[in-house]
């Protein structure tokens, strides 16, 4: 069996990379309004981030009769700048580049061609600040990472957990200690095993990674990386998985239990409006729950019906403020304090500045 996923993993890859520098293509379902692209950095077949967006980039044709192009899989290094001047010489307006590491060549790129406006992901690290054609996006994960802490919990039976992740930046490990925060509402005594893979997408590893999780315990295996490897892996393990990024029950729905989903949709319609108003806003969004930029996919048969109304109840009380998650006495798992007895941390700045330690209840080293 892990032979078979490993092969299947490749073989869309393959797929996906067959033009070397990227696979670009216009879609026939886009008509005659406004010229949309999307650069992603992983390949779609098998990468739930890409798909979170492609999901968004048909909706942008619905919408708005769009002319939309992709290009794919575009790596994180200059490389890109090319990739975006091409996209500019064929009439497109709005880019969309779907990955955190494009922002330094999205800059260089905006500066030169004022008239096109970006999306980014976020939160913005230049030294030089926006340009008027440049926003960026990103989301409260920590929030939906603990409504699918509180399923994971439910359905353990080895009061173990498992997490593969690609890094440890702050916005990934806020989400792990918001996970973890989630189950122990249901079982304090419950631990989360964590595997750093160093890589956004590398699918063989990530299957890999989840399954010597499952070998050490964890019976069910979230995860914060682009690919279905994590889920592949706990499925063939035997085990329960929770997925990120977009709805990937059909890819795995033996261990798939739920996962937290990206819905950009709302967001760039926004911005294709502007971009068609001529008032388009170089502004940091940052969205959760509250305003569905992120939400959780559809549960698994297996998942109780009691457990499904204890997650709803904690999402009503998260977009309300009466759940508060990042509150003291709370330490790392190496023995910092992170908030001392009565502290609280309820914005996302306070949050992704803060909350930088993988926290007690957790067995995992933060990467340097």
């Amino acid at each position: 069996m892990r032979k078979l996923i490993f092969l299947l993993t490749i073989a869309l890859v393959a797929v996906a990379g067959c033009s070397g520098s990227g696979d670009e293509r216009g879609n026939a379902a886009g008509g005659g309004g406004p010229k949309v692209a999307f650069v992603y950095v992983s390949p779609l077949p098998g990468s739930a981030w890409s798909r979170s967006w492609d999901n968004t980039r048909k909706v942008l044709e619905g919408e708005f009769d769009a002319k939309t192009t992709v290009v794919q899989p575009i790596a994180e290094n200059p490389d890109v700048v090319g990739t975006l001047q091409n996209l500019i010489r064929k009439g497109n307006k709005l880019i969309f580049a779907t990955a955190f590491g494009y922002q330094p060549f999205v800059l260089q790129v905006a500066k030169q061609n004022p008239d096109v406006n970006f999306v980014v992901i976020g939160p913005w690290a230049q030294k030089e600040g926006l340009p008027d054609n440049v926003s960026s996006v990103a989301g409260d994960l920590w929030e939906a990472r603990y409504l699918t802490g509180i399923v994971a919990a439910s359905m353990s039976k080895t009061k173990t957990l498992g997490f593969v992740s690609a890094f440890s930046i702050p916005s990934v490990v806020s989400g792990i200690d918001g996970f973890q925060l989630g189950a122990e509402s249901v079982d304090p005594s419950i631990k989360t095993k964590v595997a750093f893979t160093s890589s956004w997408y590398d699918p063989p590893q990530s299957t890999q990674a989840a399954e010597a999780l499952a070998k050490s315990g964890a019976d069910v295996i979230a995860k914060h990386e682009d690919s279905i490897g994590p889920l592949l892996g706990a499925q063939s393990a035997g085990v329960f998985g929770i997925g990120s990024e977009s709805d990937t029950s059909a890819q795995a729905p033996k261990s798939y239990l739920t996962g937290t989903v990206w819905d950009w949709s709302k967001y760039a319609k926004r911005k294709v409006q502007e971009t068609l108003d001529g008032t388009f806003k170089n502004d940091e969004f940052d969205g959760g729950l509250a305003d569905g930029l992120v939400t959780l996919g559809p549960f698994n048969d297996a998942v109780p019906a009691d457990v499904q109304a204890k997650v709803e109840k904690a999402r009503a009380d998260l977009v309300s403020g009466k759940l508060v998650i990042f509150k003291g006495p709370l330490m790392s798992n190496d023995g910092k304090v992170i908030l001392k007895p009565g502290e609280e941390l309820r914005t996302p700045a306070e949050i992704k500045d803060r909350i930088v330690d993988l926290i007690e209840g957790t067995v995992g080293k933060v990467q340097d």
